[in-house]
């Protein structure tokens, strides 16, 4: 049987333990040693990331793996053994990647991702809609049909562009949707590529765009 993250996290806490019982201040643990104390059968990669998971600030990494990828048997980490509750996690806790610009940027995406479901959620109670929400989107079900509100996905580049938007709605459409829309962070640059695109392309396609401003304000544009 393939040994599971929780297991990993199981062999670390019971060598911290023993370490701690031992009255060691620190411990060296290599993947490896690790992937032993399961007696199941290795999984490096999930072995690997949880090591780094589970690391606190002060905790070290003494040698790093050689592969590419990341994750062999080479890794090793010291640990503290004593205070570490309470310490801040030095990697990402879902990939094991140090946190840095890049996870705050993630984190700040997703709260914004959030945060435009929740806005446009109210906004739809308010014109006494219920709206069935998940993070990727909002669906009304009314007389006339569904109305489907795609949740924009925050970032910056081409590939965030209004017109790669539209073209990922496009590849989704179906004969169940009564009305499409994308909720966004008012942004000058989506409504003025907005209302370049024809009238007629978006009467047909029953598309329209909504702005949601910072104070939680929604304007729906047709």
């Amino acid at each position: 049987m393939n040994a599971k993250k929780q297991d990993y996290v199981n062999a670390i806490v019971n060598a911290l333990e023993e370490a701690k019982n031992g009255k060691k201040k620190y411990i060296e643990l290599s993947s490896r040693e690790v992937a032993r104390m399961t007696n199941m059968q290795p999984v490096m990669s999930t072995c690997c990331s949880v090591m780094k998971q589970m690391m606190v600030e002060g905790d070290k990494i003494v040698r790093d793996s050689r592969s590419k990828n990341g994750y062999d048997s080479h890794l090793t980490v010291k640990y503290q053994v004593n205070d570490r509750e309470g310490k801040k996690a030095m990697f990402d806790i879902r990939r094991g990647k140090p946190k840095g610009t890049a996870g705050r940027r993630k984190e700040k995406a997703a709260a914004e991702k959030k945060d435009l479901a929740l806005i446009a959620s109210e906004w739809l109670n308010e014109l006494g809609l219920n709206a069935q929400v998940n993070e990727e989107e909002l669906l009304v079900h009314g007389e006339n049909g569904v109305w489907k509100i795609v949740v924009d996905k925050p970032g910056r580049g081409k590939r965030f562009s209004l017109k790669n938007k539209l073209f990922e709605l496009l590849t989704q459409m179906d004969g169940t949707v009564e009305k499409y829309s994308i909720v966004v962070m008012r942004d000058a640059a989506y409504l003025r590529d907005w209302k370049r695109l024809s009238p007629t392309a978006k009467q047909k396609l029953n598309l329209s765009l909504l702005l949601c401003s910072a104070n939680g304000v929604v304007k729906e544009y047709e």
